[in-house]
């Protein structure tokens, strides 16, 4: 599977590590920073603005299986999520972190359809 995950912090580089042994993986980050961990990475690294079309057809968002929208800027995972399933991304995941973004689940499956991505996550309603 082809997986796409755009996001510099954290909650990205966790999940790409736990996927690249079994999947291609491509990290779009907007740093150029050579961060250690990084390095540590079997993925594909595609440096510029997650919600930039142009960024997202280089990081070859068109054939991916699986788009991950994990930016700690909410608004910025949503507008790349739409638009990397607009660009041919077969599925899109797209995690909300801020407290009042904290909806209930028929919300976000609402929000999720409206903008036409498949998956909303707000990981701090999963830990309650």
């Amino acid at each position: 599977m082809r997986i796409l995950i755009a996001g510099d912090d954290e909650v990205a580089l966790r999940i790409a590590e736990a996927v690249m042994e079994d999947h291609a993986v491509t990290l779009i980050r907007s740093g150029t920073s050579d961060d250690v961990r990084l390095a540590r990475l079997d993925v594909e690294v595609v440096n510029g603005r997650m919600t930039s079309s142009r960024v997202l057809k280089r990081a070859g968002v068109a054939e991916a299986d699986l788009f991950i929208g994990a930016s700690m800027v909410d608004e910025q995972s949503l507008v790349s999520c739409v638009s990397a399933a607009r660009l041919g991304a077969v599925r899109t995941v797209c995690f909300q972190f801020r407290p009042d973004a904290q909806a209930a689940d028929e919300e976000l499956a609402d929000l999720a359809s409206a903008l036409g991505i498949h998956t909303l996550l707000a990981p701090a309603r999963l830990l309650r």
